[in-house]
């Protein structure tokens, strides 16, 4: 099994070279795991690069790159309206042709 270094938002901003939003932004995108809520969140420094840092003055160089958004599948979903349980196209015609009876 995989060992975990849980850390702190704050943690992970400093070894990242980051802002603690981009952190929480790329924990929401799913960029990055999160264990726990709210202030109880940690995130593993296993599965994210540090920083580039000056080695005399601890400066960041270089930032950590954005992790890659997780692949997500396209839906595969047709539109349906609840009324009239028909796709899109189908519901338009059936409102043309049921104005055009009532003129």
């Amino acid at each position: 099994m995989p060992s975990l270094a849980l850390a702190t938002a704050a943690d992970v901003a400093y070894w990242t070279g980051r802002p603690v939003g981009t952190i929480w932004r790329w924990a929401s995108e799913g960029r990055i795991k999160v264990y726990g809520k709210g202030r109880n969140a940690r995130y593993d420094l296993m599965e994210i690069d540090p920083a580039e840092r000056d080695k005399e003055t601890q400066e960041v160089v270089t930032p950590t790159p954005p992790p890659p958004l997780p692949e997500v599948p396209p839906p595969d979903v047709t539109v349906v309206s609840a009324k009239h349980k028909k796709p899109p196209t189908e519901l338009l015609k059936f409102i043309l042709d049921d104005q055009l009876e009532t003129s």
